[in-house]
């Protein structure tokens, strides 16, 4: 069975013609205007005519024989079986061949046009996919394309806890870091996405219930975070018995951290110091190099000291 392209014309081979008296020589030289001949498409025939040149449907001898049969888009444009009918009782045997109409994407697809079959699945026999008979890491996210399967895709209560086992996804079949915030839309776990009773099981897990969530599930820095108690023994620790080096020689910013502040002030009222009629210097804790230094001024009414720059 040879098939057509549907609606497209097309010149195809027909024959032999044989002698109708010997039932042996093949018949090259046709009388045209005498020839019977038809199109059946699946079961109903439509006559056309045949002519030797210059027709639609032109009959020219090949080889012994064999002949070329010129066919229109009219003629091929029903999908479906198609035979083609030749006869002539003053001169050969009747002659038919048969073809397959198909629709121009079926036809490329079998004959390397450049395009693919396209293949809809109407049904699937139960158990014919199952993860069994899918390898090991066959849908993976390689396979898929970005956002392949997302809320667009999914009918609404197409996943849901009646469709998963138990323990179906947990820490065992899941990546490390396999859901994380980049994974999560924002607002993705929400109020409206929680119902009241699982924020209350959390809540109660953690605070009470300790048999909702075992001690290991809870973080171990959660589980040892500092009482108020122990914060105050940290701060009077530091304010108490930690010691800090004093500043060097530097700039007093406008803007400094409480401990520098306090810093200066005590450098200032302990270390050693110069002021003359026009210089103010604080000295380090030798009391050998110059760390910070101003400029003063006295007209006999205001005395007037600048800012504090650092030294020499």
């Amino acid at each position: 069975m040879r098939y057509l392209k549907q609606s497209t014309a097309v010149t195809v081979t027909v024959g032999p013609t044989i002698d109708e008296v010997d039932f042996i020589t093949p018949i090259t030289s046709l009388t045209h205007a005498g020839i019977v001949a038809g199109l059946i498409k699946g079961t109903t025939n439509t006559a056309i005519t045949v002519t030797a040149s210059a027709g639609v449907n032109d009959l020219v001898h090949i080889l012994a024989g064999h002949h070329s049969l010129e066919l229109t888009t009219g003629n091929t444009d029903t999908v479906g079986h198609l035979r083609i009918h030749l006869s002539d009782a003053d001169s050969f045997l009747p002659v038919w061949e048969d073809f397959m109409v198909v629709e121009e994407q079926v036809f490329d697809s079998l004959h390397g046009a450049g395009d693919v079959l396209d293949v809809n699945v109407a049904s699937t026999d139960t158990d014919a996919i199952t993860a069994t008979s899918i390898a090991a890491g066959a849908i993976g996210s390689s396979e898929l394309a970005a956002n392949a399967i997302g809320s667009s895709q999914l009918a609404n209560g197409a996943i849901t806890a009646a469709k998963f086992g138990a323990s179906a996804i947990d820490n065992t079949v899941l990546a490390a870091n396999a859901i994380g915030s980049s994974q999560l839309a924002s607002d993705a776990i929400g109020s409206t996405q929680l119902a009241t009773s699982a924020v209350n099981e959390i809540r109660d897990s953690i605070i009470s219930d300790a048999t909702t969530f075992a001690g290991a599930n809870i973080n171990a820095t959660i589980s040892s975070r500092a009482t108020p108690a122990q914060v105050n023994t940290e701060v009077l620790d530091v304010m108490q018995t930690d010691t800090f080096a004093q500043v060097g020689q530097e700039l007093p910013a406008a803007t400094q951290s409480i401990l520098k502040m306090v810093q200066f002030l005590y450098k200032a009222w302990r270390n050693k110091s110069d002021q003359t009629a026009s210089d103010y210097q604080l000295y380090n804790d030798a009391g050998s190099t110059v760390d910070q230094q101003t400029t003063v001024t006295d007209d006999a009414t205001t005395f007037t000291r600048n800012v504090i720059a650092s030294g020499p």
